[in-house]
């Protein structure tokens, strides 16, 4: 098991496992936590400098004077990076085209992610645009984006998916394949995404396969997990900034752990 992720507190809500990370830092291979701005610095170097990205957690401002309404924070996949710089440029001067004002962009990582603060125009537009000359210039571009308000941008509590997410094993898959019933578990899963059973229904079908199992399974499937490439890093940087990290799964919570 991960060592990263071998100690997290964890309670049932619903049919869902919440696990619960109080770690400072996350353990392993590239785990250091990142750098908001990709220059190096801490994260107490960069709350003195006088960037927007510094001041979001007070009252941020453009340009000095102008009061911040939001971040859009566009993200390449890795085999996305070569058309980022170019997204980033034709975003910004479509937010400027209707209105916005818009600062600079603000590289969290080179060609990887990249901030554009941005004023006097409502973020959902934001987002609608920005989505709509992705897909319409770059259609074949790995390009991901979020938007929201600056002020609220840095989280205290980051809840995200365990499988296929911050693994990239699908835990049950792999039991059924100790077994012999992942073609089972495939149908399962089609008829829960098709609406055709609901999710506690699929839960229990899935599990009701693995009945006898022995415990033994368990370990070595957990033996194979897989982290995602960048998880490490993610949960540090999490906590570097005084965030908590939580993990949902519909899963066995050995895996979690």
């Amino acid at each position: 098991m991960p060592r990263s992720l071998a100690r997290f507190r964890h309670w049932r809500v619903g049919a869902f496992r919440i696990c619960l990370s109080p770690l400072t830092a996350a353990e392993g291979i590239g785990s250091r936590p990142a750098n908001l701005d990709g220059s190096g610095s801490r994260p107490s170097d960069r709350a003195s400098r006088s960037s927007p990205l510094a001041l979001c957690g007070a009252t941020p401002l453009l340009d000095g004077c102008t009061m911040i309404d939001g971040v859009l924070t566009l993200i390449a996949a890795t085999d996305g990076e070569a058309l980022i710089e170019t997204a980033i440029a034709a975003v910004r001067d479509e937010l400027a085209r209707v209105g916005a004002r818009v600062g600079q962009a603000d590289w969290l990582a080179p060609r990887k992610a990249c901030d554009l603060f941005f004023a006097d125009v409502a973020l959902h537009h934001v987002g609608a645009r920005t989505r709509r000359l992705i897909a319409e210039r770059f259609p074949e571009a790995k390009l991901d984006l979020v938007v929201q308000q600056a002020a609220d941008r840095r989280k205290r509590l980051v809840v995200a998916d365990l499988e296929s997410t911050l693994i990239e094993n699908e835990m049950l898959d792999e039991l059924a394949d100790f077994i012999g019933v992942r073609d089972k578990v495939a149908e399962i899963t089609r008829q829960a995404m098709n609406g055709e059973i609901d999710f506690v229904t699929a839960l229990k079908n899935r599990v009701a396969l693995f009945k006898d199992l022995p415990e033994t399974l368990l370990a070595e499937a957990a033996a194979g997990i897989r982290l995602m490439p960048g998880a490490c890093v993610f949960v540090a940087t999490s906590h570097a900034h005084g965030a908590y990290v939580a993990l949902a799964t519909g899963g066995f919570s050995v895996f979690a752990r």
